[in-house]
């Protein structure tokens, strides 16, 4: 039987309704494996918490204190790792733990959209299934269970405030679990990682505007940020007011111009007009491809804390690309 650490950190998953009527924190993972007598059937699973927070108020600290969690457990056997958190960030919490886990055994994220008080709570249907998850053979790299679908962390959204199916990856879910049963759509996607910073040092904004809403916080932001991440309207375009603005700091730190549509790729070579892709990619601006923004946020501050420039970016990038086509 495998031995599995489980990380708790907060979210729905452990909420409770208080004196308020609202949730809180309120659950020890010790209390989510008694609440499972079932889980000892399939693992050998440890019981950690490490933080009781809103999955809002996680910051890059949490995440490498948490990353470093696992390493160690790692280190003293553990063969899985689980951790449950709120979905609010569970994505970006997942896609910046597969950035830098290079260890062999699997690290699964997983959460619940509904309070273990409320009818129909999934919380504890989807820790199980990811320790089952996290001792199969072929489980690797970082994976997020919700609702019995095995999701990459790459391709997975939040797509709905309060429904039960809410993440989904675009027909590119890595797999689903049936009656125990792990039934895998897809092979491992091989993606680069880096080594893990000591702290992140680096400031990268993310910035969406339309209609025209003027062009001096752009300016602003230019002056005060280490790169900047715009989710662009329809295949990655931006108004013509802000064009040469940002063709300017695009002479002074790394512009990442991405879709900020649900599905799809930035463009690359399809409309030339001011503000287009072809237009901007002439004056240095890169297109984000397939990254969504908020994880080409995640990416670019992470490798300029690394001191690693564009030409990563674009190696990752075309890496997801070919990945997607082939």
């Amino acid at each position: 039987m495998k031995k599995i650490s489980l990380g708790a950190i907060g979210g729905t998953i452990c909420m409770k309704e208080n004196s308020s009527g609202g949730i809180t924190p309120a659950l020890s993972a010790q209390d989510f494996l008694h609440s499972i007598p079932q889980i000892s059937k399939i693992a050998q699973v440890s019981a950690h918490t490490l933080f009781a927070i809103a999955s809002g108020h996680i910051t890059f600290e949490n995440l490498l204190e948490l990353y470093h969690w696992a390493r160690t457990e790692v280190a003293n056997g553990a063969q899985g790792i689980v951790i449950t958190q709120g979905t609010d960030t569970l994505e970006e919490s997942a896609f910046f733990l597969s950035l830098i886990w290079q260890e062999s055994v699997p690290l699964v994220f997983t959460g619940a959209m509904r309070g273990p008080e409320e009818l129909g709570a999934d919380g504890l249907a989807n820790l199980y299934h990811s320790v089952l998850l996290a001792t199969h053979p072929k489980a690797q790299g970082v994976m997020i269970v919700m609702n019995q679908i095995i999701h990459h962390p790459l391709f997975v959204q939040k797509r709905h405030s309060l429904t039960l199916d809410t993440f989904d990856s675009l027909h590119q879910e890595w797999g689903v679990i049936l009656e125990n049963h792990i039934e895998f759509y897809k092979p491992f996607i091989p993606l680069p990682t880096y080594p893990a910073p000591r702290n992140i040092n680096k400031k990268v904004l993310c910035y969406a505007h339309s209609l025209d809403d003027g062009k001096e916080l752009l300016e602003w932001a230019g002056s005060h940020y280490d790169g900047m991440i715009l989710a662009g309207y329809g295949a990655g375009h931006t108004h013509l007011q802000a064009r040469d603005t940002l063709i300017a700091i695009a002479q002074k730190l790394p512009v990442i111009l991405c879709a900020r549509t649900y599905a799809g790729p930035s463009a690359m070579k399809t409309y030339g007009y001011k503000g287009s892709e072809m237009d901007l990619q002439q004056f240095g601006i890169i297109m984000g491809g397939y990254l969504q923004p908020k994880k080409a946020r995640i990416l670019l501050t992470l490798l300029l804390t690394l001191n690693l420039g564009p030409a990563e970016f674009l190696r990752f990038r075309d890496c997801i690309m070919q990945q997607s086509h082939s």
